[in-house]
């Protein structure tokens, strides 16, 4: 393996844990949202295009979307359900 090759290979690893650090900073932003009642600024951790899954309780569609209902059917019923997306 030359030198070019090996900084390239580290280089990409670099990149890598890089990226898995980001993730773990906005998800760990995000509890932090929701366990401080700051739901308005969940949609600051987000882009344009953002896609939110949550389970079975909602999906989200970019970042100024909007809940349809503040209640959402669960297995369990209906259910209070903030909005969380302005």
């Amino acid at each position: 393996m030359t030198d070019a090759e090996r900084i390239a290979a580290l280089e990409t690893r670099l990149r890598l844990l890089e990226d898995k650090e980001e993730i773990r900073h906005l998800r760990d932003s995000y509890h932090a949202c929701i366990n401080d009642g700051r739901y308005g600024e969940i949609a600051d951790l987000f882009t344009d295009e953002a896609f939110v899954r949550l389970g079975y309780l909602a999906e989200y569609r970019g970042r100024d979307a909007k809940n349809p209902s503040d209640r959402v059917k669960t297995r369990r019923g209906l259910v209070r359900y903030p909005n969380f997306l302005k």
